[in-house]
C-alpha cells in the first residue's frame, strides 16, 4: 500500500537536468549539417554558397543563413569580397 507521494521521489534539480539535456529537432540537425559541413571544409570549400550547394549536393536541403550560422559556430572565417 504505497502512495503516489513515497514511491520514487525525483529531486528537482536531477528532473530539471535531465530536461535540460534534450536536444530539441533543431539542434539535432544542425550537429548533423556541422559533420557533413566539416567534410566540406576538408574539400577546402570555405564560402558560404559553395558550401550550401555541396551540401545540396549531398542531400540536405539547407537555408544560406543556417550555413552561414553554423560556420561561425564551428569557426572558420567566411571569405571576404573586395578589400577586406
Amino acid at each position: 500500500m504505497h502512495s503516489e507521494k513515497t514511491r520514487y521521489p525525483i529531486q528537482p534539480t536531477f528532473l530539471y537536468d535531465h530536461v535540460a539535456r534534450r536536444l530539441s529537432g533543431r539542434a539535432k540537425r544542425n550537429e548533423t549539417l556541422k559533420v557533413e559541413m566539416r567534410q566540406v571544409f576538408d574539400l577546402e570549400v570555405y564560402v558560404v554558397r559553395k558550401t550550401r550547394r555541396q551540401l545540396k549536393r549531398d542531400g540536405f536541403d539547407v537555408a544560406r543563413c543556417t550555413v552561414a550560422t553554423l560556420m561561425r559556430e564551428m569557426g572558420p572565417e567566411l571569405a571576404i569580397r573586395g578589400k577586406p
